[in-house]
């Protein structure tokens, strides 16, 4: 069993770093390890053991100094007073209650923090320090250090105020008073039910009707208010939603309960209108509290940084908001830092990361006079830059705010919906046929015919059949890595019919490669100088070999890069030249600049040995996946070139359509062209390059590594290790549908049997009051616990491990191929 790091729990591979006794995967968790203990802090680990935040991944400090610029922190803090601040952010790595005990006790790490408090479900934390003892940037430095970088961005700076303004407790107060209101009526009414009305004084039975109906009116007046505004917005709009006969059933028991009470001195069905209500509001408040914890709504500023470095005419340099970038401004761009809009390089080699807008894995070398766009990332030397144009008009900025990217685009009539207009006629029409056939005989028993029917068929049980089998359906899709935007997106999920996907990020790993090496043979001691050389380098291809090879002792004494062509370094005295083709072995000729990309070439001491050969390494169980499609239409869309279709076609279906160098506005119109066909596509894809077809799509599902940390505006978040159940969660979506609709039949029998009794003219006040809660409440086991028993027989099924992809890390062959 492979070693584990004490403090993050991840298996040690290649690097153990050994301290107090105790082994970590990195230097960066010696650390944390070593302040927690020079702070008395070890009971961090004794809550959950190897439960820190992995710190092997951060390739350097991250500078927070753009903090200190006063403008800036103005507009993060929440409040500055006395020479005490406090401040809101966002900590994705918060993860379970060691991280809670380690930041609250913050203040014993850090002179100047206060004090800390942890919103787990949001995993946010409220920051008290003193400025004079530490600064923002120092607070946010320190965070860093331990493990928890705040999440910061262009719209973190009004995201804390705008939350405490946004959080809105009405549910909370509706759903309070309809309990207080239910409980206080059934309590008052026992007397009616146990038929013990006429034991004692007359007067109290009155009292206690009159009583009922005052505690209604908040109900009706209150807690009903969603409902009127909903179903009024509907019929405006020409449609019958499923609030109609709602509003209804409310108008009609609470009216007819009056009658009862002031002309046939009868208790009514008050309970009957709080009870609807009260369970109504429980599913809706269960619906919100399923997804408040993710969000989906995020424009194109949550990508950007904060901050920019300016450079004056002066050659003095400032930070600025990147909001107040004009045109024609010097921008000091340095490495891994996103280009905020699009510029033209002045000085410096740039080496442009753009899989976050066009999706091409492999960057792009820009000289000095070369366009650069918004969404690039620099990979290397620092670089100066002039705006071409302000933020709110770069191409990223214009991508995003294309109309079919903005929210509203897609108008989904969930599955109630659908059924609520047929239910509505049909009950109106069963109502007034009652009348009509007892009014020749009985006026009085025809309003009471009427009346008991629009009663007794109230859709409570309708209403709630969704919202709690798809909410429920929602938690466990969560459990199993997809979390949806909200419960209805269950329905959406079961509608799709064309399965489309984007590859660099979606169906491959963007930070791993599969490496082979053709040449002639290193020896262990080579293989350690060509790591020593490339783990010096930003290149994506060095990071991608550096972690494929082994490390060792190795002295490096010159080290050297060419962006875009190579690395030349002297390791324990031997000289190398690591790079492409043409830097390697200047005279080499080959026919297509693409393999160049993905070649890294080896000299060493003058005699060149061969290369390392980097393709896109693809997620596990992809067959899997495409075999559990194979019925269905599939369709890949790459902003890549072609170099990976054979690779490609080795997963997917003959029938498959694969399209590469498709730009974002090329990968929306595929999706447009399909949904103005009828047909209901899903789109899985990652980065703000998809945002346009996930938001155009039927169904957008974003695929992420990091759930907490990136979620463009789509209708799901795939954890990435996940992709393969995409099938299974569709098949779950699907069954819950097929649940709802048998939850509408039982509702359907109750009504049947209710009406039974309503259109004999022999309802009573007790039979209504027993029917409708009983219907409502079976309704809601029964979706639950079916439900749950689809959710456990689908996702703890046996994986069928036959389509299982495996790779070996290095394969190394002893002859040279295609070298010239």
């Amino acid at each position: 069993m492979a070693e584990i790091c004490f403090h993050c729990g991840e298996p040690i591979d290649k690097e153990r770093v050994e301290y107090d006794g105790k082994a970590f995967c990195c230097h960066g968790c010696k650390e944390v390890y070593h302040i927690l203990k020079e702070n008395a802090l070890e009971d961090f680990y004794k809550l959950n053991p190897s439960s820190g935040v992995s710190k092997k991944r951060e390739a350097q400090n991250k500078d927070f100094s753009y903090l200190d610029n006063p403008e800036i922190a103005d507009k993060i803090l929440q409040f500055r007073e006395g020479g005490v601040a406090v401040v809101r952010w966002s900590l994705p790595q918060i993860h379970c209650s060691s991280c809670i005990w380690l930041l609250e006790n913050l203040p014993k790490l850090k002179k100047g923090v206060l004090s800390v408090v942890v919103n787990f479900p949001k995993r946010t934390a409220q920051i008290t320090f003193r400025e004079s003892d530490i600064s923002l940037a120092g607070l946010a430095a320190l965070l860093d250090h331990i493990g928890y970088p705040p999440a910061l961005s262009q719209s973190s700076l009004t995201e804390g105020r705008k939350e405490e303004k946004s959080f809105d407790r009405t549910l909370i107060y509706q759903l309070a008073v309809a309990g207080f209101a239910f409980g206080n009526i059934m309590l008052l009414s026992i007397p009616e039910y146990l038929g013990m009305n006429n034991m004692g004084d007359e007067n109290y039975a009155y009292y206690f009707r009159f009583v009922s109906m005052a505690l209604s009116l908040p109900v009706l007046l209150y807690s009903s208010q969603e409902y009127y505004k909903s179903a009024w917005a509907g019929l405006r709009s020409g449609v019958i939603n499923i609030d109609v006969p709602i509003v209804l059933g409310i108008f009609i028991i609470f009216f007819r309960s009056l009658y009862e009470v002031f002309v046939l001195h009868e208790p009514g069905f008050f309970d009957s209108l709080a009870g609807l209500l009260f369970f109504l509001l429980i599913g809706k408040y269960f619906q919100r509290r399923t997804y408040e914890r993710m969000s989906f709504d995020r424009d194109y500023s949550f990508y950007f940084p904060i901050a920019v470095t300016r450079i004056l005419a002066d050659g003095s340099k400032e930070q600025i908001p990147i909001s107040k970038i004009a045109k024609d401004d010097l921008l000091l761009i340095h490495s891994d830092e996103l280009i905020p809009v699009d510029a033209e390089l002045v000085e410096g080699r740039a080496y442009i990361d753009n899989s976050f807008v066009t999706g091409e894995a492999i960057p792009v070398s820009k000289n000095p006079g070369d366009r650069i766009y918004a969404g690039g990332r620099q990979k290397g030397e620092k670089i100066v830059i002039k705006a071409l144009k302000p933020l709110d008009q770069s191409y990223l900025t214009s991508i995003w705010n294309q109309p079919n990217h903005r929210k509203g685009i897609k108008i989904i009539k969930d599955l109630t919906d659908k059924i609520s207009k047929r239910f509505t006629i049909w009950l109106l029409a069963v109502a007034f046929l009652g009348f009509l056939a007892w009014l020749p005989f009985n006026a009085h028993t025809a309003i009471n015919v009427l009346t008991a029917v629009l009663i007794v068929a109230c859709p409570c049980a309708l209403a709630l059949a969704a919202p709690f089998a798809e909410s429920n359906m929602m938690l466990h899709l969560g459990r199993n890595g997809l979390y949806l935007k909200d419960a209805p997106t269950v329905e959406q999920l079961a509608d799709v019919e064309h399965f489309v996907f984007d590859k660099t990020g979606t169906l491959t790993v963007a930070s791993e490669g599969e490496v082979t090496y053709q040449g002639m043979p290193l020896t262990d001691e080579e293989v350690v100088l060509v790591h020593a050389v490339v783990s010096n380098s930003l290149h994506p291809l060095s990071r991608i070999l550096s972690k494929s090879l082994h490390t060792g002792n190795a002295e490096i004494t010159e080290f050297s890069e060419e962006k875009g062509s190579g690395l030349r370094g002297v390791v324990n005295g031997n000289v190398l030249k690591i790079g492409s083709r043409n830097f390697v072995i200047p005279d080499s000729v080959h026919s297509t600049d693409e393999v160049q990309n993905s070649e890294v070439h080896i000299e060493i001491n003058g005699q060149y040995r061969g290369c390392y050969t980097i393709q896109n390494k693809y997620r596990e169980n992809l067959h899997q996946l495409f075999e559990s499609l194979k019925d269905k239409p599939i369709t890949i869309l790459s902003g890549d070139n072609d170099r990976e279709l054979p690779n490609l076609k080795k997963f997917l279906p003959e029938t498959a359509e694969i399209r590469f160098f498709q730009k974002p506005t090329d990968k929306l119109q595929y999706i447009e062209d399909l949904e103005s066909k009828g047909i209901k596509t899903l789109m899985a894809g990652d980065g703000l390059n998809d945002a346009g077809a996930l938001m155009r799509s039927h169904m957008g599902i974003s695929v992420a590594e990091d759930v907490y940390t990136f979620s463009p505006a789509c209708d799901a978040i795939l954890e990435a290790s996940h992709l393969h159940k995409l099938p299974k969660y569709v098949k779950a979506a699907k069954s819950t549908v097929k649940i709802i609709k048998e939850s509408f039949l039982i509702s359907l029998l109750y009504n049947i049997g209710g009406l039974s009794f309503a259109l004999a003219g022999m309802l009573e006040p007790i039979v209504c009051a027993i029917l409708m809660p009983i219907s409502s409440i079976s309704v809601v086991v029964y979706v639950v616990l079916r439900t749950q028993a689809v959710a456990k027989s689908i996702f703890t099924s046996s994986i069928n491990h036959q389509d299982t992809v495996s790779y070996q890390p290095i394969k190394r062959e002893a002859h040279l191929e295609g070298v010239r």
